[in-house]
């Protein structure tokens, strides 16, 4: 049979790969002088950072400010102006940002028209101020200087908190389903929330990420027939189908070849993740036509894939 009839073809997803190209750094300038907004965005109009370009929000109040994290939640930096509407504006801002909309990830550079102010330290260190300028001294250079050491400050970040997330996440689902008596005794339904399961994952990782997915759990016994324990397709159940019959030829031979206790491979773009049991029996997971994903999403779902094919392993294979 030909394995590629039973999956739908892959998507190219032609609107996403046009989102992914256009792709920006916001930028946010909040401050009551309308010249700082237009000198800002000359100076950087043509900056760009890992090949991405910048895009500017502006606000010219704190208000206003506050309004724009509200409507935006991948703020890189944000140019914010200490005196606006009151002599504190900014720093009430700053307030609002950190503690109010709970943003710790937006990079926050104080800038003053003010030569002789003074911010507390206690204050730059309370709000997570990334650095304070008079608008004076920063010049064109030292401008593009903050902006590129905030962005790459900005990528830690937020890779840090998509991995912490990511992890909680996956261990939310697996505790839900490891917990929940009715997987308990049957491995296929066990095997169904995994497929079922896999899409929340994802999405909840990168809402842009697709959530029809196909694929497969099965078990693959050198010894015995082959089962596929689970599976999802546009045909419908492939259940009585041979494990053969539903994976590629180069992901078969990826199977039968690999020694390693557990992994997980993106091949082709089809993601195949295997743990063995004995030397005769392997456990895996086959998913078709998965987007890319980057490092951190193949980390997170491969961990969590171990989890439950370790799970399916001691539960239901002797």
């Amino acid at each position: 049979m030909n394995n590629q009839l039973l999956f739908a073809p892959e998507d190219q997803d032609l609107e996403n790969q046009d989102n992914k190209s256009s792709n920006t750094w916001k930028i946010a300038i909040i401050d009551d002088d309308i010249l700082v907004h237009q000198v800002t965005k000359m100076v950087l109009e043509d900056y760009t950072f890992d090949g991405m370009p910048v895009e500017f929000i502006g606000a010219f109040s704190r208000k206003e400010g506050h309004k724009l994290f509200e409507e935006h939640n991948d703020i890189a930096v944000c140019i914010l102006d200490v005196i606006m509407e009151t002599d504190t504006a900014g720093i009430e801002l700053a307030h609002d940002i950190r503690e109010q909309l709970n943003n710790h990830t937006t990079r926050i550079v104080l800038r003053t028209g003010q030569p002789g102010l003074s911010i507390e330290e206690e204050i730059i260190s309370k709000y997570c101020i990334n650095d304070y300028k008079t608008k004076t001294e920063l010049t064109s250079a030292k401008l593009r200087t903050v902006i590129t050491s905030c962005i790459r400050t900005y990528v830690e970040l937020s890779e840090l908190n998509k991995a912490k997330d990511g992890m909680q996440y996956s261990m939310d689902i697996c505790g839900s389903i490891l917990s929940d008596p009715k997987y308990t005794s049957e491995a296929t339904e066990y095997s169904k929330a995994i497929i079922e399961s896999i899409p929340q994952l994802l999405n909840a990782i990168n809402d842009n990420l697709k959530s029809d997915i196909n694929g497969i759990v099965a078990i693959i016994d050198k010894n015995s027939s082959d089962q596929i324990l689970a599976g999802k397709s546009e045909q419908g159940s492939l259940i009585n189908q041979s494990v053969n019959n539903i994976l590629p030829k180069n992901i078969q031979d990826f199977i039968a070849n690999n020694a390693e206790p557990f992994i997980t491979k993106i091949i082709d773009n089809d993601i195949i993740s295997c743990i063995k049991k004995d030397d005769a029996i392997k456990s895996i997971v086959f998913l078709k036509g998965i987007q890319q994903l980057d490092d951190i999403e193949t980390d997170i779902l491969s961990s969590y894939l171990r989890t439950m094919l370790t799970a399916l392993n001691n539960r239901f294979l002797f």
